[in-house]
Parts: structure tokens; C-alpha cells; sequence
């Protein structure tokens, strides 16, 4: 799956297993409701492009190696918004910001690499 220009990949209790996603630099995935929102497989987010997890929302990032996660925002406004690492991962190629929140949370059953 590929975005362009200024796409929007919203998940919304979704899962996406295997294969590619591409991001473009003015791109966003934005996880825009639910908990049961699963990536894995290969996500290639480019500088400038957004993983954008949304206030009440969650991802769960199967196991695995993201070297291009590129920009991921917990963006929690008094609502609970996690990052659930599943099983061994891997992260890098980019950065996490959180909101002024104490809501944001990443959470993994064991210790990750970032």
C-alpha cells in the first residue's frame, strides 16, 4: 500500500499483517479509533511523514524490525493513547513525541529496542 502528496491511512479497529506500507513525506497514518488497531510487516514512514495515534486510541505493533517508523505522535488529551509493542521490536529511523499527557503510553511484554 502506498500513500502520495498528503494521504490519509485512517485504522479504525483495523489490522494490517504482512507486506508494505508506504508513506509519503506529507503523509499521515492516523489511528483514529479503537484499540484493536494491529501493524506489522514493513512500514516505510519518510521524513516528514506522521504515524499519528490518536486521544482514546491504541496501535499494537506486531514483532518485528521498524527501521523506517519515521515521526510517531501520541497525541493523549486526557484520554488513555498507547503504543503496544507485541513480542520482540525493533525501533528506529525516527522519533516518538507524546502530548503533554500523562495518558500517553508505551507499553511491550518485554523490553524493546529503540
Amino acid at each position: 500500500m502506498t500513500l502520495t502528496g498528503a494521504s490519509i491511512l485512517q485504522l479504525n479497529s483495523s489490522t494490517i499483517q504482512g507486506g508494505t506500507i508506504t508513506n509519503s513525506s506529507t503523509g499521515t497514518i492516523q489511528i483514529a479509533s479503537g484499540f484493536s488497531n494491529y501493524l506489522g510487516g514493513t512500514i516505510n514512514n519518510s521524513a516528514g511523514g506522521i504515524l499519528n495515534i490518536e486521544n482514546n486510541t491504541g496501535l499494537n505493533l506486531y514483532g518485528g524490525t521498524y527501521s523506517q517508523l519515521g515521526a510517531v505522535q501520541l497525541n493523549s488529551a486526557g484520554n488513555t493513547s498507547e503504543l503496544v509493542l507485541q513480542g520482540s521490536v525493533t525501533l528506529s529511523g525516527g522519533s516518538v513525541t507524546m502530548s503533554n499527557n500523562s495518558q500517553n503510553y508505551i507499553l511491550a511484554a518485554s523490553a524493546p529496542t529503540f
